[in-house]
């Protein structure tokens, strides 16, 4: 369940692709595209979703393991993630 406004509502783990966070709002964007917004941070919401699915990119986004295509290598060590 994450906040929205003054109720919550319940989307099902499974069904998020990705997180991210901008302006201190976090957009939870589900595996159809779906965008829900809460206030809830990135923070808070990685101590709810499983680390077995879910894992920090960044400080900006959390992505469903699912979620991801493919990976390649980047410049200075870094790695481009495709969705």
């Amino acid at each position: 369940m994450i906040k929205v406004g003054n109720h919550y509502q319940v989307i099902e783990t499974k069904n998020i692709a990705y997180v991210y966070s901008k302006d201190k709002v976090s957009t939870v964007v589900s595996q159809q595209n779906r965008q829900h917004f809460t206030y809830d941070s990135l923070d808070q919401l990685e101590q709810v979703f499983d680390p077995n699915y879910f894992f920090r990119a960044n400080r900006k986004f959390l992505i469903h393991i699912s979620s991801i295509y493919k990976i390649h290598t980047f410049f200075k060590g870094r790695l481009q993630v495709h969705l």
